[in-house]
């Protein structure tokens, strides 16, 4: 089962995310990825009470096979990538 820690730590993030989606609502757009660390997390079911439990309000991308944590190279839970769009550019820079 999760920890109390990082239920919290869950919990900070998504209050980060709520005051940047509100700060800059007309530049940034929050997408979530859900990268389950535990087997029960898996399940799609859980994911998306999780949504409702958390009041998540930005689109969230379930990835139960880890493609999304394993393209972008994530090597711990929670984690934030910042993609940027260059109108000339052909794919997004991840900083």
């Amino acid at each position: 089962m999760e920890s109390t820690a990082l239920k919290q730590k869950r919990v900070e993030t998504l209050d980060e995310l709520r005051e940047l989606e509100a700060k800059h609502r007309d530049t940034v757009v929050v997408i979530g990825v859900h990268s389950p660390k535990f087997a029960h997390e898996a399940e799609h079911g859980a994911v998306v009470d999780a949504v409702e439990r958390y009041g998540v309000e930005h689109p969230v991308l379930d990835d139960p096979e880890l493609a999304t944590w394993k393209q972008y190279a994530v090597r711990a839970w929670p984690t934030l990538a910042i993609l940027a769009f260059i109108a000339d550019a052909k794919a997004p820079i991840l900083s």
